[in-house]
């Protein structure tokens, strides 16, 4: 008679090697075996555990392509070609594997997966098929913007394939690359440096010509120089930071660029087509949903804060600055070494000195100041900063907004800002909230035109902006530029270029707020002593009247 086998409850270690067996893709016997249990208890365990489902998966899509039913073909594959995309968005390190002898199927499934955006660089390829090359034409483009290899089988060589690998923005005379061979006898053979599913968008062959837009603003720096190639025998060359460093990207990637500039509205839609248009973007835009919709976002290279400049005031007298001479340290020395003659000296000394110290005031930190204090903001016209005041529903920002009721929240163009700048702002009237790349320009030339700083950054940080290059949706240049910038922000390569972008960028970033001058004293300088000396004389004439008053009240 057979034993009945005792129960035993499996232990943390034991639990833990099931699910990593698991994750390596073994069966549920493979695990029993691999860890001297039973197929049942392990079986039990994982019907007991909620939320352990398989590593890896597999879906298959069949479409028709017989003759006769042309027109259901044509229905079919855009809903096959959408359920894969579906299964593609759930699903991590996908690989799609399509296998066909049709030069119709694979011409219109490379159309609808670009079209619906089945691809991208992360998702593999693979092309399966018995046709020669030169029936694949249509099927080429697909296969050089994706992570993709072709297997061709050719019917007359006997059993055997070939492995080609699509090369980008090729031209229609350049062939795939031949990247390897199999054969029975002969097995694997490699017969290029390329391996399977390269990175070929790291760095381009045959160094392409891409076309680059470039969105020219109001404080673009530029200058046009005689060329006999270009239209009107004169180009137009951009000097921003980001141009520069564009060009060093374009070299690690070996490619050159085809520059189209046009002056748009910073909001308008005309961006985001424009942007469509091109293979990739020279101008950072900062990252807004209705941009993200049509174009990809590199990673961010900086981040634009909206900051309000507001005008330094003259330096002031203050008037309880004698107090600050006898600091704590100085009440111990008089107390410990009781040396009185020495202190009263060098308190005389440093209250000479100080008494000569002005003080500029900086009234204006936060949003909540400029409620408090009778100001009018100035916000750009047609841009994100001034509809995200205008546009919101509650808090600061709101509050802020409904200033226009007053007259006290005025949009004007970015082109104008310099001037209201030197008529308005100077007067200490008004405050400018704008993006703090654009004020820490306009405040570096301002000094570099007058030699004084007159303006100030506000503490408070307003509306984060990611500042980034765009792409065409989905486009594979994004993982390989996205490497290149993340070297760049790291390194601060970039803030670098960008205070050498414009003179005196640092001069006035941190200004004194305290300014020592060489004047006689008089009474804007010393009437808060006189005021500590009456208010001392008033409480000593206060017990001394108490010191009549008391005893009579005793008796």
């Amino acid at each position: 008679m057979e034993r009945r086998r005792s129960f035993r409850k499996t232990v943390m270690a034991e639990r833990k090697r099931f699910i990593y067996l698991w994750n390596e893709g073994l069966s549920l016997r493979s695990i029993a075996e691999r860890t001297g249990s039973s197929a049942t208890t392990v079986q039990r365990w994982f019907a007991g555990v909620s939320g352990v489902v398989a590593p890896w998966g597999l879906g298959v899509f069949e479409v028709a392509v017989d003759d006769q039913d042309a027109d259901v073909t044509k229905s079919q594959l855009p809903w096959v070609v959408g359920q894969a995309r579906r299964l593609r968005r759930v699903s991590w390190n996908v690989t799609v594997v399509v296998v066909s002898d049709d030069a119709g199927f694979l011409s219109s499934f490379a159309h609808w997966s670009l079209k619906d955006h089945l691809f991208v660089w992360s998702t593999r390829f693979l092309v399966l098929s018995r046709l020669p090359l030169h029936q694949l034409g249509d099927l080429r483009k697909t296969l050089s913007v994706t992570n993709s290899m072709l297997l061709i089988i050719p019917q007359s060589s006997g059993i055997g394939c070939f492995v080609y690998v699509e090369m980008p923005y090729g031209t229609v005379d350049d062939g795939p690359q031949l990247v390897a061979t199999w054969k029975p006898e002969q097995g694997l053979i490699f017969t290029h440096h390329l391996h399977f599913f390269p990175e070929k968008f790291f760095k381009l062959a045959n160094r392409p010509q891409l076309k680059a837009a470039y969105v020219e603003f109001s404080s673009t720096k530029k200058k046009v120089v005689d060329d006999p190639d270009a239209p009107g025998r004169k180009k137009v060359i951009i000097l921003d930071p980001e141009i520069r460093l564009f060009e060093a990207i374009a070299e690690m990637m070996n490619f050159t660029k085809q520059e189209y500039i046009r002056k748009i509205r910073p909001r308008s839609q005309e961006v985001n087509n424009f942007m469509q248009e091109a293979d990739l973007s020279l101008s950072l835009l900062h990252a807004t949903y209705e941009r993200a919709r049509v174009v990809d976002f590199t990673f961010p290279l900086i981040v634009w804060y909206s900051r309000m400049m507001v005008h330094r005031g003259l330096p002031e007298v203050d008037p309880w600055g004698f107090l600050q001479p006898l600091r704590p340290l100085v009440w111990m020395s008089l107390l410990l070494a009781l040396l009185v003659v020495i202190a009263v000296m060098s308190y005389a000394g440093n209250l000479m000195s100080l008494l000569a110290v002005r003080y500029i005031p900086l009234p204006i930190q936060t949003l909540q100041d400029i409620l408090d204090n009778h100001v009018t903001v100035f916000a750009p016209t047609g841009t994100n900063v001034a509809h995200s005041f205008l546009d919101a529903e509650s808090g600061m920002l709101r509050k802020v907004g409904d200033l226009k009721y007053e007259g006290r929240f005025k949009t004007i163009y970015v082109s104008e800002m310099s001037t209201y700048l030197d008529t308005h702002v100077r007067r200490g009237t008004h405050v400018i909230i704008l993006i703090d790349s654009r004020t820490s320009v306009m405040i570096a030339q301002d000094f570099s035109s007058t030699g004084r700083c007159d303006f100030y950054h506000a503490r408070e940080e307003l509306l984060p902006m990611l500042a980034s290059f765009t792409l065409q949706k989905n486009s594979p240049l994004l993982p390989a530029i996205n490497s290149r910038v993340l070297r760049v922000v790291e390194s601060g390569i970039y803030n670098y270029w960008l205070k050498l972008y414009t003179p005196n960028f640092t001069s006035c970033l941190n200004p004194p707020k305290k300014v020592a001058v060489r004047t006689t004293l008089d009474l804007n300088n010393l009437w808060g002593m006189f005021a500590v000396l009456a208010g001392g004389e008033a409480v000593c004439f206060l017990i001394f009247c108490l010191e009549l008053v008391y005893p009579r009240l005793c008796q």
